[in-house]
């Protein structure tokens, strides 16, 4: 019959114990691999999609007003604290 020390049993715990450590620790790194990578893409898509807003504000504005935009920021509108306003800058309009 086998005889076993209480050091075997010791060895057999701990290099049971790691054996769990480790799994644990891939599962967690898939698992947050997986929730980058569905941010990454939401990011992606929000910007993308910000860039068409972007494009069709500026055209519009240009169709509209016959000025060229150059830059916009999104402030915060001084006169409303909890508000927010757009803020444009236009070309210069060329004179001949």
């Amino acid at each position: 019959m086998f005889r076993f020390t209480i050091r075997d049993v010791l060895w057999l715990t701990v290099v049971i114990g790691m054996a769990c450590a480790l799994v644990i620790n891939i599962r967690e790194r898939r698992s947050i691999a997986i929730k980058l990578s569905e941010v990454e893409s939401t990011a992606r898509r929000q910007s993308m999609s910000l860039v068409r807003t972007e494009r069709a504000l500026t055209n519009e504005l240009r169709r509209v007003g016959g000025k060229r935009v150059t830059g916009w920021s999104y402030v915060i509108d001084s006169s409303e604290p909890t508000g927010y306003k757009w803020e444009f800058q236009y070309a210069e309009p060329d004179n001949p």
